[in-house]
């Protein structure tokens, strides 16, 4: 999929729900579109994840946990989602450290897996608090109180 399509949709998610914070993989090719997403959404609203192994962990990890406490599930007939979660497998390296396996086929690597935990942790923290100072009311012509249309004036 193009860049350009890639924009198109992430748009419509913004247009269409109250996005409070999105979180997309920032690996490799994913530099430029949430570098792209930053720019037109807000630093605060978008952030770019690396998929380094403690960060898979901390997403795969958290995206288990939801799944045994049954805050997620997965809607009936959405078969390639639950063939994407049965496609990852924790595997002990070497040093003793969990690597993240996917089997790759025409389906992609778990990639809706991967979105899916991604999502769950954009919801995990709460969205940012904005400050504000109130502007003060505007004065009648008069210099006191506040100004008012005449009545029928809408």
């Amino acid at each position: 999929m193009s860049f350009a399509e890639q924009d198109a949709l992430l748009d419509e998610v913004f247009r269409r729900y109250r996005v409070a914070r999105c979180c997309m993989d920032q690996t490799g090719m994913g530099e430029k579109p949430v570098e792209d997403a930053r720019r037109r959404y807000g630093e605060t609203r978008v952030e770019g994840v690396l998929f380094t192994g403690p960060n898979k962990l901390t997403l795969a990890t958290q995206g288990k946990e939801a799944f045994e406490d049954r805050k997620i599930r997965i809607p009936e007939g959405l078969s390639a989602l639950r063939a994407d979660l049965h496609k990852l497998q924790k595997v002990i390296g070497p040093t003793g450290t969990p690597r993240f396996l996917a089997d790759s086929d025409a389906a992609g690597h778990a990639d809706r897996t991967w979105a899916c935990f991604l999502a769950l942790n954009a919801a995990a923290s709460p969205p940012e608090a904005f400050a504000y100072t109130r502007v003060p009311e505007r004065p009648d012509h008069y210099g006191v109180g506040r100004a008012r249309f005449p009545k029928g004036a809408w």
